[in-house]
């Protein structure tokens, strides 16, 4: 599933579709800067997709009491936003949990530790309303900052997700050595957007048909959001 390629590798591609092979005013250690930049954006291009290609999860065992009926949870180092919360009851068996919004803030106020039902994002850390308690197991589904490549060794392994990922990056780069160096960057600029309108048609690929999303009610009953009856499913 991977499309890797080591950063060595991505620095003598950038090199040569600049026409930088024998050197110039850019060093290697400058042209994985650039990378670095570049791989953020494609990055967040594809966890703005909302499809789970860089998924990590912070499990939650205890939690500590915030004072209006929530239990605080430092977000994890990596953090760059939340994809879910998942209450596990048991050992193969999950509820979600709703993202409550700000106004509703002291909903559960005054709660006893039970069982949360929602949560929210606050500040660098995640609530959970009413405070669980601490014998109860929680998933924090997330994705993750993209790494630093700046100061990465060559061996590096960088994934770049999709076929269209390798030229986003590359092109990103070239325009910005370019840039650098006032050369012409009208070509590079435009094989940068079309990697870009690639990579958004390519990020629906793991849904091949496009199909409608389905939804999870309170009843854990699947139902196309379509339907306006969806009990006759």
């Amino acid at each position: 599933m991977a499309r890797n390629f080591t950063l060595g590798a991505l620095v003598t591609r950038c090199r040569e579709r600049s026409d930088m092979e024998a050197g110039g005013l850019i060093d290697d250690t400058e042209f994985k800067g650039y990378i670095s930049t570049v791989y953020a954006e494609l990055h967040e291009l594809l966890s703005q997709s909302g499809l789970r290609f860089f998924e990590s999860i912070q499990t939650i065992t205890s939690v500590t009491d915030n004072g209006d009926g929530g239990g605080y949870i430092a977000l994890p180092a990596d953090y760059l936003g939340t994809i879910g919360v998942d209450y596990q009851y048991s050992t193969n068996e999950r509820r979600e949990l709703r993202e409550i919004m700000a106004q509703e803030r002291n909903l559960y106020g005054g709660s006893n530790a039970g069982e949360a039902y929602a949560y929210a994002i606050v500040g660098a850390n995640l609530i959970l309303y009413p405070k669980p308690a601490s014998s109860q197991t929680y998933k924090h589904h997330y994705n993750p900052m993209p790494t630093d490549l700046s100061a990465s060794a060559d061996a590096t392994v960088v994934d770049v997700v999709v076929p269209a990922g390798e030229d986003f990056v590359i092109w990103g780069v070239v325009r910005m050595a370019l840039a650098k160096e006032e050369s012409d960057t009208s070509m590079a600029e435009r094989s940068f957007e079309r990697a870009r309108m690639r990579i958004e048609e390519a990020a629906q690929l793991r849904a091949i048909t496009s199909p409608r999303r389905r939804i999870v009610d309170d009843e854990q009953m699947l139902y196309d959001p379509a339907d306006f009856y969806p009990w006759r499913r």
